[in-house]
């Protein structure tokens, strides 16, 4: 997948099947922000709803778990993971943070 064209519900779906999860993608006509809904495994118990391009919550235990860090750079922010020495420059720390957690996957 090319990071740098993907769109956040792209990578949201990717970031979901990382972690094992049976995703699929929700998109909302032209919205900037797309989510993605993934299945709880409980038939017709509902879906629970992750953006982890756009909310914190969603994000961040996937940062803290894989020592993903972030910093302010110039305008734009960093996400880097030194144990595979995986960088990645975004205006939205999130988005990096994410694109960095790819990457560790490919490179497993």
């Amino acid at each position: 997948m090319d990071y740098e064209t993907a769109k956040d519900w792209e990578l949201n779906v990717a970031v979901a099947k990382a972690l094992g999860y049976d995703a699929m993608p929700v998109q909302f006509h032209e919205a900037a922000v797309a989510t993605v809904y993934i299945k709880n495994g409980i038939p017709r118990a509902g879906l629970n709803q992750k953006d982890f391009c756009n909310n914190p919550s969603d994000a961040w235990p996937i940062i803290v778990k894989n020592r993903i860090s972030i910093i302010a750079h110039r305008g734009s922010f960093s996400a880097y993971n030194f144990g595979q020495t995986i960088l990645y420059k975004s205006d939205n720390p999130l988005r990096a943070a994410m694109i960095v957690f790819l990457k560790m996957k490919e490179a497993e």
